[in-house]
């Protein structure tokens, strides 16, 4: 697939792509770099695809403007079932398109809007969009800024929605009553398995409660780990991956906000910046030098 900077996505492309992608069922199109007119130009060739399956925007440069076109897309196209637009700027007004389109919508299953700019009117708007849909399984909402109003939303959409499977609301700065909302949602809703909450502000003390909750139902949760995983996590290793005595400095150093600041690598895998990683690991082989 050729580069076109700037967001210039010419419409002879595209219309060429809707001929032409007869046998494809996927269209990769991240770090591209499209801009809203391209997506436009794209979503409007999409609109009568049924082949592909799967559509990739992600690290689109796509804003509110790029949304409302894709949203048009989405009531129209009967083939889509997942799409990635994870990294982009979409904002609550876009995500008000997009929600209102998966009211509607009857194939997509997979949503993917990890690190946008959706805020707590956008997770209302999703959050209603899935009482009405019965086909959406995975929705991705994980650096967001649905804030404890839009989690109470999603807690009262999981009361009334029988599809979906996974949710992530990671780093949302969810509070409290959030949480103790999605817990109770979590003791009644049958067909959710996954939800991940890392990264929220939530105390300690609820930890137990929504573990307990998600126990009830057999639904795998992510709360905040411990130091150690944090750091583990926050660079995409496990412990495995790692020496003990790296391990133990990892475990030592005390996370600051300024100094972690994350990164998301085209994998979507979580790390610290490269200049701390290498300051760990200077400090690792000078720790596992001999002396």
């Amino acid at each position: 697939m050729k580069f076109y900077p700037h967001g210039i996505f010419p419409s002879f492309f595209c219309i060429s792509l809707s001929m032409m992608a007869l046998d494809n069922t996927e269209l990769n199109l991240d770090y591209h770099f499209l801009g809203d007119e391209g997506v436009a130009e794209l979503a409007s060739a999409m609109k009568s695809n049924t082949s592909i399956k799967n559509l990739n925007l992600g690290h689109g440069v796509i804003g509110d403007q790029g949304a409302r076109a894709i949203g048009a897309m989405l009531k129209a196209n009967s083939g889509l079932t997942a799409l990635r637009l994870y990294n982009n700027n979409i904002g609550d007004a876009g995500i008000a398109a997009i929600a209102d389109a998966v009211q509607q919508n009857t194939t997509l299953e997979i949503l993917d809007l990890f690190n946008n700019n959706t805020g707590v009117q956008g997770a209302i708007d999703l959050a209603s969009a899935l009482k009405r849909n019965s086909t959406l399984t995975e929705l991705d909402l994980g650096f967001n800024r649905c804030e404890t109003t839009g989690a109470r939303a999603f807690a009262e959409s999981l009361y009334e929605n029988c599809a979906l499977n996974v949710l992530n609301l990671s780093n949302n700065q969810i509070h409290g009553d959030g949480a103790c909302s999605l817990q109770d949602a979590l003791k009644v809703n049958s067909s959710l398995t996954s939800i991940n909450l890392y990264f929220n502000p939530i105390p300690v003390s609820l930890d137990e409660e929504i573990s307990r909750a998600a126990k009830f139902n057999q639904i795998h949760l992510a709360l905040n780990p411990g130091e150690k995983e944090l750091w583990l996590c926050l660079m995409g290793v496990t412990s495995a991956d790692l020496p003990e005595p790296l391990i133990k400095i990892c475990s030592a150093v005390s996370p600051k906000a300024k100094e972690i600041w994350l990164c998301l690598l085209e994998s979507k895998i979580v790390r610290l910046p490269d200049e701390l990683v290498c300051l760990l690991f200077k400090r690792y082989l000078k720790e596992a030098a001999p002396h």
